[in-house]
């Protein structure tokens, strides 16, 4: 019995160090960027990798050097699709991976060469089913040594999943998808949303984590986060302010269900995105915001009843129901407000 104990103990061990990773990227015009997360993916201290790249219809040389990269490292699948957008890209990786675990990185960063092997080791510890890491931020106009960091936890171990079901669903957890290691089957029958340009990572990963048993925390940045000039949240693209407007719609709906603590504030914050998408619309006159404007017009005109117990700047407010009494003023004046904005804070998201 002994002898068959510590057999089975040391099985458990060698497969947990054997765990098989699916690096699940989306590559659309990144050939500039390509050469370093190549080093730092192909370079990884634990090499039980299952690299899947998919190129999103890319209209530069980036679908050749992926497939030259693929040509060189046998553990490395590339999928060439026609451009549907992000989350297209990623649903297909996820049909592809055959993991333990999955992980997603964005081509234009790049990661610690002992990213997965500090994961897999805690893996082994703690036997987590999602794990989450701090990022460094990296700026174009600043040297390595003034990286900031971004951090999540401050401290390596278990973390309580009420605790981070609260800040992710009050939004002091980021939303991002790539600084996090999941069990595969946290993401069974869970999908991108397509067409979304923004935000859609916002609009599902509560689902993942709410079935998540143990989650844990790595206290080390391990992930480099790059600023650039394709960086999604200082651009503007059309549907993109719809786009996260109906990521915290859904996940309001969410919390509705399950966590009904957190709905006045996900209320607060979905109702500020429900005008904000309504200004843009208004300067931009977007057909493809078109078929959700009714739906945000009756969410700020219902607001003027519960408007005043809610959780937000007096800024909003007032600017809320400047929009209730005023509409067709504040239809021509709106853009004036946001140059004003926009002029003594430029990079606000966009």
């Amino acid at each position: 019995r002994y002898f068959e104990k510590n057999c089975y103990f040391e099985l458990i061990f060698f497969m947990m160090k054997n765990l098989l990773i699916s690096v699940l990227v989306a590559a659309y015009n990144v050939e500039k960027y390509l050469p370093r997360f190549f080093h730092s993916i192909i370079n990884q201290t634990y090499n039980n990798l299952e690299i899947i790249i998919v190129d999103d219809g890319s209209t530069d040389s980036t679908g050749e050097m992926c497939n030259s990269f693929a040509e060189k490292h046998p553990n490395v699948k590339v999928i060439h699709t026609s451009n549907g957008g992000l989350s297209v890209a990623r649903n297909v990786s996820l049909k592809y991976a055959t993991g333990d675990y999955i992980s997603f990185i964005d081509p234009d960063d790049d990661i610690s060469l002992d990213f997965y092997s500090k994961v897999v080791d805690f893996i082994d510890h703690t036997n987590c089913d999602l794990i989450i890491l701090n990022h460094y931020c990296v700026y174009s106009n600043k040297s390595q040594k003034e990286m900031d960091i971004f951090v999540n936890f401050d401290k390596t171990g278990i973390v309580d999943k009420q605790v981070v079901m609260r800040m992710l669903l009050s939004d002091t957890l980021g939303s991002q998808v790539w600084e996090k290691i999941y069990k595969r089957d946290l993401w069974k029958d869970v999908w991108f949303i397509p067409g979304r340009v923004f935000a859609e990572d916002v609009a599902i990963v509560h689902e993942v984590y709410d079935r998540a048993e143990k989650i844990g925390a790595i206290a080390e940045p391990l992930y480099y986060y790059y600023f650039n000039d394709a960086t999604l949240s200082r651009s503007y693209r059309p549907f993109k302010w719809m786009s996260t407007y109906l990521a915290f719609k859904e996940r309001l709906e969410f919390a509705e269900k399950k966590y009904p603590e957190m709905v006045e504030k996900l209320n607060a914050y979905t109702l500020n995105l429900a005008r904000l998408a309504l200004d843009n619309y208004l300067q931009k006159h977007e057909s493809c915001d078109e078929p959700y404007i009714p739906e945000i017009i009756n969410r700020l005109k219902v607001s003027k009843k519960y408007l005043k117990k809610l959780d937000l700047k007096w800024y909003n407010k007032l600017i809320i129901l400047y929009y209730i009494y005023f509409p067709r003023l504040y239809s021509y004046t709106i853009k004036y407000i946001h140059s004003v904005f926009y002029f003594f804070k430029p990079n606000k998201f966009r």
